[in-house]
């Protein structure tokens, strides 16, 4: 027989006849046994623990909920007061409205009729964990060209993920896809057409810009 915690083989010598024929009862009746009383109390501890998460979540977590004091009327009231002019912290995206780098890229990029948000069906179920479209913030439909202009968000690793994710989906449906940070185009744009033009004019996407980099 071992210890239940701490793994160590019970001896009969250890114990005495009473304490041996009640350890060897506890196995049989329960399948386990403890080695010594600080063993037994570890379990306990941990059996204690796992009822009072239990019960916490079956009844304390529903009494909060009822005595939430934000579901008060006089309390939300109070809430709403105090927001009150207070402007809410925005994160633009797509399906946000434009911003100005990529406004300024749509103009310049006018002859070429680009199209902002455009959507491209993924041809994916939605158990897949692709949506059911995406929707590069420009994108050149007829050349079959999408082009994405990134914040600092996209610096995050996870961003990074489903960049690389969404830039290599939408490369097997055909299409090329080119990246340029916010600062790119408000500092530099003349560069950005000019790498755009450049795969429009048949260069090579992958030598021009570097993917989710």
């Amino acid at each position: 027989m071992n210890c239940k915690v701490c793994g160590v083989e019970l001896c009969q010598e250890q114990y005495s006849k009473k304490q041996w024929q009640y350890k060897k009862d506890m196995f049989r009746q329960q399948g386990y046994v403890y080695c010594s009383v600080s063993c037994s109390h570890q379990i306990m501890q941990k059996v204690r623990s796992e009822t009072m998460s239990k019960t916490n979540k079956s009844y304390a977590s529903e009494r909060m909920k009822n005595n939430n004091p934000t579901l008060r009327p006089d309390v939300r009231a109070k809430i709403s007061e105090k927001r009150k002019g207070r402007s809410p912290s925005l994160r633009y995206g797509n399906g946000s409205g434009l911003t100005e780098p990529q406004k300024k890229m749509i103009e310049a990029l006018s002859d070429y009729l680009p199209v902002a948000e455009y959507p491209i069906p993924t041809h994916k179920s939605k158990s897949s964990g692709y949506p059911q479209c995406y929707k590069p913030d420009i994108a050149i439909p007829k050349l079959m060209i999408a082009i994405e202009i990134d914040g600092a968000s996209h610096h995050l690793h996870s961003r990074k993920a489903e960049d690389k994710k969404k830039d290599t989906l939408l490369a097997e449906l055909g299409w090329r896809v080119l990246r340029f940070w916010n600062k790119e185009v408000n500092q530099n744009l003349d560069a950005c057409i000019e790498t755009i033009s450049r795969l429009i004019e048949g260069g090579d996407c992958s030598e021009l810009k570097a993917l989710s980099s």
